[in-house]
């Protein structure tokens, strides 16, 4: 293949036709969710990445379109964005871990409950967040290698089966809490707040798929984008 016209859209197309190559194959070998995050190291890191308005290359007229998706998915909730197409999203969990979040079988939430425990449980389909917000934590996850492997009890437990993976994401201010007496935010020492999202590793292909799809639509007319 030559230079992409649009390294981004073009880049997502191509990595389709990879994943198309090599998804039966590793779900023949058991290695679902490994693939789910070849995957999404590449196909949602890097679009996303080329969203950025202060990414290096100069694209504000030829990639407009591209640069203006994030505000886009800032107006809309996870699970009704249009990148989902006609998939089913299945379902998906979000919550914040405000304490221990180095040892999982110790996590908090501010409810001072295990967020993967029945009763810390929150659908995102109860809340909802915007896509933004949630795509950009996936792939913070992923860049910084916060993740988990669960197995279908939700509990990390060396040899188990994998059925779920969970994403944390650092907060940014959260380390703060809101004073209930003068309503200012207040700095608390040695805490810091961190989204979790969890799903299973069916449905998180699911999303790369589609994100990658939806990305590959985004057209721009305008000067070729040469890009490592």
């Amino acid at each position: 293949m030559g230079v992409p016209r649009r390294f981004a859209t073009e880049y997502a197309e191509r990595g389709l036709e990879l994943i198309e190559m090599m998804e039966a194959n590793a779900a023949s070998r058991g290695l679902q969710a490994s693939f789910a995050l070849l995957a999404a190291s590449a196909l949602l890191t890097i679009p996303f990445e080329r969203m950025k308005k202060k990414q290096i290359f100069d694209r504000a007229k030829s990639e407009s379109k591209l640069l203006s998706t994030p505000g886009q998915l800032k107006k809309i909730g996870f699970l009704q964005a249009p990148f989902w197409g006609h998939a089913t999203t299945g379902e998906w969990w979000y919550s914040r871990i405000v304490e221990n979040v180095g040892k999982p079988s110790q996590w908090k939430d501010e409810k001072g409950r295990h967020p993967l425990q029945l009763d810390g449980f929150q659908l995102m389909e109860d809340e909802d967040p915007n896509a933004e917000s949630v795509v950009r934590s996936l792939r913070n996850a992923l860049a910084h290698s916060n993740i988990i492997y669960l197995d279908r009890e939700f509990r990390e437990i060396e040899g188990k089966e994998v059925r779920y993976m969970a994403f944390i994401s650092e907060v940014d201010g959260g380390g703060k809490s809101k004073c209930q007496t003068c309503g200012e935010y207040i700095l608390i020492k040695n805490r810091s707040e961190h989204r979790l999202i969890v799903t299973s590793s069916e449905n998180f292909l699911t999303f790369v798929k589609c994100w990658a799809h939806w990305v590959k639509q985004i057209r721009d007319n305008g000067q070729i984008i040469v890009a490592a």
